[in-house]
């Protein structure tokens, strides 16, 4: 487990954390053409690199994936991340956005799928509701299928 600190914020995470979810999602959006897939609360960004690796080992077509976290500290370190399956073509698939916190991202794009692992733990009720409220307007309903 990787465990990072920095202020106030802790990052805990791993490569491949939740290996299953990640195969799954992958199967999930295979018949979208290039999905577009949102990691907030990434922490190093090991998450978004494991789906990354799922999706190039699995599916192996054009993926937009993006992540954030609250702490910009974070995602300077997972720029330089480390693990034998993160090859250059891995890392270009992930692209980290500003640190901006789940209850205040804001994007005029829309992902087929938002993924939040642990971070609404972290807040308080009201605090999570305004989370779910704004990641469930990010999700692209209604995309159609490759033919």
């Amino acid at each position: 487990m990787l465990n990072y600190r920095h202020a106030e914020h802790i990052g805990v995470t791993d490569f491949f954390r939740n290996k299953a979810f990640l195969e799954t999602l992958a199967d999930l959006l295979r018949d979208l053409d290039r999905p577009r897939v949102l990691f907030h609360a990434c922490s190093v960004g090991a998450e978004p690199y494991s789906f990354a690796i799922v999706w190039s080992e699995r599916i192996g077509t054009p993926i937009e994936i993006e992540a954030t976290d609250i702490e910009p500290e974070f995602l300077k370190l997972a720029l330089s991340l480390e693990h034998p399956l993160l090859t250059d073509q891995v890392r270009a698939m992930v692209m980290f956005l500003p640190a901006c916190s789940v209850t205040t991202f804001s994007s005029v794009k829309t992902y087929d799928a938002v993924i939040c692992m642990n971070a609404l733990c972290y807040l308080t009720p009201d605090e999570q509701v305004r989370a779910v409220w704004k990641m469930s307007s990010q999700r692209n309903c209604g995309r159609s299928r490759k033919p």
